[in-house]
């Protein structure tokens, strides 16, 4: 029977949805998947608009959506490497023009690896680095500053080789310190020579 006062309807509506979430759940989905199909470029555009106010939001549900989805997201990047291959390529080309430092960097480090490799077989990982630098309460062991006091500085902590690969010194940990690189830094400084900073090898990080 109908209500003839509105306000008790909307009383009844609101007391029917509390008490079937699920089916309001999917009349909610059913409308939208009409809607979308039936008028595309809307959702499209809304979709966009979307994404664009909320950067963060939406980084957090794509990588919600990765790690709920792996083998789909594994498919949905090749698909994407496929159909942007032109694309992807420029915009490569254009990082490299814009980053020399950076590409200088890691053909560096490429080298280093490679040379160490073939040396002993071994070199040192980011787990490892990353645990040297707190081992050493993130100082520069020449400088002693901080790698914040460093970053404001325009400078950054590096692993730098006791002895270096170009006289014969290893990739592994033992053979890192942290020291500040940079216009000025001390790794920059100690260029190719044998000084070894460290007060005293924590072993507990190898």
């Amino acid at each position: 029977m109908p209500y003839k006062d509105i306000n008790k309807r909307r009383i009844a509506n609101r007391k029917w949805k509390k008490n079937h979430p699920e089916e309001v759940r999917a009349s909610k989905r059913k409308w939208a998947a009409n809607s979308r199909k039936n008028n595309p470029d809307k959702w499209l555009k809304r979709s966009r608009e979307w994404v664009k106010n909320n950067p963060e939001k939406n980084r957090e549900k794509v990588r919600q959506w990765r790690i709920e989805n792996p083998e789909r997201a594994k498919q949905s990047a090749r698909n994407s490497r496929v159909k942007n291959w032109d694309k992807r390529y420029a915009d490569s080309r254009q990082w490299v023009k814009d980053n020399p430092e950076k590409v200088k960097f890691y053909k560096r480090t490429y080298r280093h690896r490679r040379r160490s490799f073939k040396k002993t077989g071994t070199a040192f990982s980011p787990e490892q680095w990353t645990a040297l630098k707190i081992a050493y309460d993130g100082r520069c062991l020449c400088c002693k500053r901080s790698e914040e006091a460093l970053l404001s500085s325009g400078l950054k902590l590096v692993p730098d080789h006791v002895h270096p690969l170009a006289t014969g010194g290893t990739n592994d940990i033992l053979n890192i310190q942290p020291l500040c690189h940079g216009k000025g830094g001390c790794n920059n400084h100690k260029a190719t020579k044998f000084i070894d900073y460290r007060p005293g090898f924590p072993l507990e990080i190898i």
